[in-house]
Protein backbone atom coordinates (compact mmCIF):
# COMPACT_ATOMS: atom_id res chain seq x y z
CA UNK A 1 0.00 0.00 0.00
CA UNK A 2 0.92 3.60 -0.86
CA UNK A 3 2.15 5.32 2.18
CA UNK A 4 3.26 8.93 2.82
CA UNK A 5 5.71 11.01 5.24
CA UNK A 6 5.81 14.75 5.48
CA UNK A 7 9.29 16.27 5.13
CA UNK A 8 9.06 18.57 8.37
CA UNK A 9 12.48 20.49 6.44
CA UNK A 10 10.08 21.82 3.52
CA UNK A 11 6.45 22.09 5.59
CA UNK A 12 5.68 25.57 6.14
CA UNK A 13 5.50 25.09 10.17
CA UNK A 14 9.33 24.38 10.27
CA UNK A 15 9.96 27.64 11.62
CA UNK A 16 7.22 28.36 13.49
CA UNK A 17 5.62 31.05 11.61
CA UNK A 18 3.09 29.47 9.53
CA UNK A 19 -0.11 27.90 11.32
CA UNK A 20 -0.55 25.14 8.01
CA UNK A 21 -2.90 22.36 8.36
CA UNK A 22 -4.22 21.75 5.20
CA UNK A 23 -2.86 18.12 4.71
CA UNK A 24 -4.50 17.36 8.04
CA UNK A 25 -7.77 18.88 7.61
CA UNK A 26 -8.51 17.24 3.87
CA UNK A 27 -7.65 13.61 5.06
CA UNK A 28 -10.24 11.14 4.99
CA UNK A 29 -8.72 8.84 7.06
CA UNK A 30 -8.06 11.18 9.73
CA UNK A 31 -3.96 9.79 9.89
CA UNK A 32 -2.45 13.51 10.05
CA UNK A 33 -1.92 14.60 13.29
CA UNK A 34 0.93 17.33 14.45
CA UNK A 35 2.65 17.17 10.79
CA UNK A 36 3.40 13.54 11.03
CA UNK A 37 1.75 10.54 9.45
CA UNK A 38 0.10 7.35 11.16
CA UNK A 39 1.41 4.78 8.58
CA UNK A 40 -1.21 2.11 9.28
CA UNK A 41 -4.27 4.48 9.37
CA UNK A 42 -2.84 5.81 5.50
CA UNK A 43 -4.59 4.51 2.31
CA UNK A 44 -2.26 6.28 -0.24
CA UNK A 45 -5.13 8.26 -1.85
CA UNK A 46 -2.89 11.55 -2.61
CA UNK A 47 -5.27 13.94 -1.48
CA UNK A 48 -2.47 15.32 1.07
CA UNK A 49 -0.30 15.90 -2.05
CA UNK A 50 -2.74 17.36 -4.00
CA UNK A 51 -3.28 20.55 -1.04
CA UNK A 52 0.34 20.68 0.33
CA UNK A 53 1.02 24.25 -1.01
CA UNK A 54 4.94 23.37 0.18
CA UNK A 55 6.01 20.07 -1.78
CA UNK A 56 6.21 18.49 1.88
CA UNK A 57 4.31 14.97 1.10
CA UNK A 58 6.82 12.01 0.13
CA UNK A 59 5.46 9.24 -1.56
CA UNK A 60 6.31 6.39 -2.90
CA UNK A 61 5.01 7.40 -6.33
CA UNK A 62 6.75 9.03 -8.89
CA UNK A 63 4.03 11.33 -9.82
CA UNK A 64 5.66 13.76 -12.37
CA UNK A 65 6.85 10.55 -14.42
CA UNK A 66 2.56 9.16 -14.32
CA UNK A 67 1.90 12.56 -15.75
CA UNK A 68 4.98 12.82 -18.45
CA UNK A 69 3.40 8.97 -19.59
CA UNK A 70 0.14 10.63 -19.54
CA UNK A 71 0.86 12.96 -21.88
CA UNK A 72 2.60 10.12 -24.25
CA UNK A 73 -0.75 8.54 -24.22
CA UNK A 74 -3.22 8.61 -27.45
CA UNK A 75 -5.48 9.82 -26.68
CA UNK A 76 -4.65 11.13 -23.67
CA UNK A 77 -6.19 9.60 -20.81
CA UNK A 78 -5.33 9.70 -17.29
CA UNK A 79 -6.48 6.45 -14.66
CA UNK A 80 -5.70 4.77 -11.80
CA UNK A 81 -4.29 1.18 -11.23
CA UNK A 82 -7.88 -0.10 -10.68
CA UNK A 83 -8.39 0.53 -14.17
CA UNK A 84 -4.54 -0.24 -15.91
CA UNK A 85 -1.60 -1.70 -14.45
CA UNK A 86 0.01 1.03 -15.19
CA UNK A 87 -2.11 3.94 -13.65
CA UNK A 88 -1.31 5.51 -10.51
CA UNK A 89 -2.00 3.77 -7.22
CA UNK A 90 -5.24 7.00 -6.69
CA UNK A 91 -5.81 9.57 -8.45
CA UNK A 92 -6.08 12.08 -5.27
CA UNK A 93 -3.34 13.97 -5.86
CA UNK A 94 -4.45 15.79 -9.00
CA UNK A 95 -5.63 19.25 -9.02
CA UNK A 96 -7.04 21.85 -11.36
CA UNK A 97 -3.83 23.16 -11.81
CA UNK A 98 -2.90 19.77 -13.36
CA UNK A 99 -5.55 19.02 -15.28
CA UNK A 100 -5.67 22.47 -16.80
CA UNK A 101 -1.95 22.08 -18.05
CA UNK A 102 -2.80 19.04 -19.46
CA UNK A 103 -5.73 19.44 -20.83
CA UNK A 104 -4.72 22.85 -22.68
CA UNK A 105 -2.43 20.72 -25.07
CA UNK A 106 -4.45 17.92 -26.08
CA UNK A 107 -7.76 16.81 -24.86
CA UNK A 108 -8.04 14.98 -21.82
CA UNK A 109 -9.75 12.10 -20.58
CA UNK A 110 -9.87 11.11 -17.00
CA UNK A 111 -11.71 7.80 -15.34
CA UNK A 112 -13.02 8.50 -11.98
CA UNK A 113 -15.67 5.74 -12.46
CA UNK A 114 -14.56 3.48 -9.92
CA UNK A 115 -13.75 6.40 -6.99
CA UNK A 116 -16.77 6.97 -5.70
CA UNK A 117 -17.00 3.09 -4.48
CA UNK A 118 -13.16 2.85 -3.76
CA UNK A 119 -12.59 6.49 -2.14
CA UNK A 120 -15.50 8.61 -1.72
CA UNK A 121 -13.05 11.29 -0.80
CA UNK A 122 -11.34 11.76 -3.52
CA UNK A 123 -14.54 11.10 -6.18
CA UNK A 124 -15.95 14.42 -4.87
CA UNK A 125 -12.44 16.51 -5.00
CA UNK A 126 -12.22 15.13 -8.20
CA UNK A 127 -15.52 15.89 -9.08
CA UNK A 128 -15.11 19.71 -7.87
CA UNK A 129 -11.35 20.24 -9.35
CA UNK A 130 -12.81 18.63 -12.84
CA UNK A 131 -15.84 21.08 -12.70
CA UNK A 132 -13.35 23.70 -11.96
CA UNK A 133 -10.93 23.06 -14.33
CA UNK A 134 -14.12 22.52 -16.85
CA UNK A 135 -15.44 25.82 -16.18
CA UNK A 136 -12.23 27.85 -16.91
CA UNK A 137 -11.85 25.53 -20.09
CA UNK A 138 -15.28 26.22 -21.34
CA UNK A 139 -14.11 29.86 -20.92
CA UNK A 140 -10.63 29.76 -23.00
CA UNK A 141 -13.33 28.21 -25.96
CA UNK A 142 -11.20 24.73 -25.29
CA UNK A 143 -11.73 21.19 -25.25
CA UNK A 144 -13.85 20.06 -21.89
CA UNK A 145 -12.53 16.91 -19.95
CA UNK A 146 -14.09 14.09 -20.61
CA UNK A 147 -15.26 11.68 -18.08
CA UNK A 148 -15.03 7.89 -19.34
CA UNK A 149 -14.66 4.53 -18.11
CA UNK A 150 -11.95 2.31 -19.10
CA UNK A 151 -12.89 -1.38 -19.53
CA UNK A 152 -9.65 -3.15 -17.96
CA UNK A 153 -7.67 -5.13 -20.50
CA UNK A 154 -7.92 -9.03 -20.14
CA UNK A 155 -4.68 -10.77 -19.17
CA UNK A 156 -2.81 -12.57 -21.67
CA UNK A 157 -2.60 -16.01 -21.35
CA UNK A 158 1.18 -17.22 -21.10
CA UNK A 159 2.41 -19.56 -24.14
CA UNK A 160 4.39 -22.78 -23.40
CA UNK A 161 7.34 -22.29 -24.79
CA UNK A 162 9.88 -25.84 -26.03
CA UNK A 163 13.50 -25.42 -24.42
CA UNK A 164 15.73 -27.79 -24.96
CA UNK A 165 17.79 -29.33 -22.43
CA UNK A 166 21.00 -27.11 -22.91
CA UNK A 167 18.82 -23.84 -22.79
CA UNK A 168 17.01 -24.82 -20.20
CA UNK A 169 19.57 -25.10 -17.44
CA UNK A 170 21.05 -21.22 -19.35
CA UNK A 171 17.55 -20.25 -18.94
CA UNK A 172 17.85 -21.40 -15.08
CA UNK A 173 20.62 -19.48 -14.14
CA UNK A 174 20.00 -16.44 -16.08
CA UNK A 175 16.68 -16.43 -14.09
CA UNK A 176 17.74 -16.88 -10.93
CA UNK A 177 20.34 -14.02 -11.19
CA UNK A 178 17.20 -11.95 -12.23
CA UNK A 179 15.03 -13.01 -9.52
CA UNK A 180 17.69 -12.39 -6.89
CA UNK A 181 18.12 -8.82 -8.30
CA UNK A 182 14.67 -8.48 -8.42
CA UNK A 183 14.55 -9.36 -4.56
CA UNK A 184 17.12 -6.96 -3.94
CA UNK A 185 15.44 -4.21 -5.72
CA UNK A 186 12.11 -4.44 -3.89
CA UNK A 187 13.90 -4.33 -0.84
CA UNK A 188 15.14 -0.75 -1.51
CA UNK A 189 12.20 2.17 -0.26
CA UNK A 190 12.16 4.49 -2.92
CA UNK A 191 10.29 8.09 -2.20
CA UNK A 192 9.24 10.66 -4.22
CA UNK A 193 8.18 14.51 -3.43
CA UNK A 194 6.41 16.02 -6.12
CA UNK A 195 6.36 19.40 -6.48
CA UNK A 196 3.26 20.51 -8.46
CA UNK A 197 4.59 24.35 -9.04
CA UNK A 198 7.93 23.00 -10.04
CA UNK A 199 6.59 20.66 -12.76
CA UNK A 200 4.14 23.31 -14.04
CA UNK A 201 6.45 25.57 -14.52
CA UNK A 202 8.88 23.07 -16.34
Amino acid sequence: MEKRSIDLGRCLVRDGKADCHRCEEICPQRAIASHAVDQEACDGCGLCTAVCPAAAIEAPEDYAEALKKTMALTPQVLMCGKASPGGVHCLGFLDRRLLWSLATKRPLSLDISRCESCRPAVFAWLQQEVTACNDALARAGKKTIALVHVKPAPPQPKKPRKVERRSFFQALFHSTAEGLQEIAEAQIERSFRFDASAWLRK
